[in-house]
């Protein structure tokens, strides 16, 4: 009986190797030279209705949007597009891709520290967009916009999460609500309906969830006092964690325990907004590189690829695979090194892993979804291609930047 690998059901060892989904890797490793990414569909599409399953059962009004700065390639959005989920952008590039894709681009979420002008009025032409503000000079700007086009788009401000070094978004003090106070009442063009604060990337524990409904509840309690808005969206940003690392019945705990929050601060039936991007596509993506050069100790080797594609900042869950060695072999502490022309480029260090290690070992890198690649550096390497499976289908795409 073949046995999942790392906990994910769509990647199983048995006697024939590694399938993936329904699709041999070694057919696909004898098919097409290494590096190439992989992106399983079903994954994305199984992450994505669990998430909704979870959500509704506990919220009566809830907008799930996917985080495109997560994954940004063509064929990605294509596939979360199918499921009628609409998109957060931070960009004009983002935008783009979704217009060049004929994508959907109603109920846009957009916003970022950076907010040019020309993406506020491409976004205004479209059906029911939402500007997630960050300052007070994005709120001038989106109004004097909002009056030239003769639109009153909604609006969600953005606070600064109560975090160490947080930079995003207004502070939460007096003289800020001041400043605020003057902005609101002289920028008419603009409804002004919510919350926004996003507490971090990869949240693991449930108080952080509750700290941030409290955060959010507390500012809309505030402001509403100071007759600014009328708080009726909560924007709780994303945060959720690897899919695989979190079993259906915790999701249920997360979303019942900001419920709990909502309701104890007055507000039993909100309207929220999320915008996951990891959690949608990091477990859906795998990467297949191999060994070029062993050392002579045995406890190091480089691949064919490097952090210029799977950065460590992007703060992915990355597990390696010798698909040549059985996992109950992984006894052997070993780092793995790219190819960029640089001592800092380790893709791991001292990784439990396989200690018969050859030139031209096949390794599966799983997690690579989400930043892997749109967060990367790129150096002067040709970009990998991405292999698109769906059951026993695959396809080869190149990437489009």
């Amino acid at each position: 009986m073949d046995k999942e690998i790392f906990g994910n059901p769509y990647i199983r060892e048995g006697s024939k190797g590694i399938i993936l989904d329904h699709v041999s890797l070694n057919s696909l490793i004898k098919e097409h030279p290494t590096p190439f990414f992989i992106v399983m569909t079903r994954k994305i599409q199984d992450n994505i209705n669990r998430l909704r399953k979870v959500a509704n059962t506990v919220f009566e009004n809830i907008h799930i949007s996917y985080s495109v700065k997560a994954n940004y390639i063509d064929i990605v959005l294509s596939e979360i597009d199918k499921l009628n989920i609409s998109f957060e952008l931070i960009s004009l590039y983002e935008y783009d891709i979704l217009k060049r894709n004929s994508l959907n681009t109603d109920n846009l979420i957009v916003g970022g520290p950076y907010l040019p002008n020309p993406l506020i009025e491409r976004v205004m032409q479209e059906k029911n967009p939402t500007f997630v503000l960050y300052n007070q000079d994005q709120i001038h700007r989106v109004n004097h916009l909002a009056k030239i086009y003769q639109i009153q788009p909604d609006v969600l401000l953005r606070f600064i999460a109560p975090k160490s070094n947080g930079h995003l978004g207004l502070p939460y003090k007096r003289s800020t609500l001041d400043r605020l106070q003057k902005t609101i009442q002289s920028c008419t063009e603009l409804n002004y309906v919510g919350i926004h604060s996003h507490y971090g990337t990869q949240i693991n524990t449930l108080e952080t969830y509750r700290k941030n409904v409290r955060y959010i509840c507390e500012i809309a309690l505030k402001l509403e006092e100071m007759h600014l808005i009328d708080a009726k969206i909560f924007d709780i940003g994303g945060g959720l964690p690897n899919a695989g690392s979190l079993k259906e019945d915790q999701l249920i705990t997360i979303f019942k325990a900001m419920k709990n929050e909502f309701n104890a601060y007055g507000y039993p039936n909100p309207r929220i907004y999320m915008e996951p991007g990891r959690y949608i596509v990091e477990d859906a993506g795998l990467f297949v590189m191999e060994i070029i050069d062993v050392s002579e100790e045995g406890g190091s080797f480089f691949v064919n690829a490097g952090n210029y594609i799977l950065p460590r900042f992007a703060r992915n869950s990355l597990r390696f695979y010798n698909t040549n060695q059985p996992l109950s072999h992984y006894n052997h502490r070993t780092t793995i090194y790219g190819i960029v022309p640089s001592e800092e480029d380790i893709l791991v260090k001292n990784y439990n892993f396989s200690s018969n290690n050859k030139i031209g070992d096949p390794i599966l890198v799983l997690n690579c979804g989400a930043y892997a690649l749109t967060f990367s550096n790129r150096f002067p390497y040709r970009l990998p291609p991405i292999i698109t499976i769906c059951d026993s289908h695959y396809e080869m795409h190149q990437i489009n930047t």
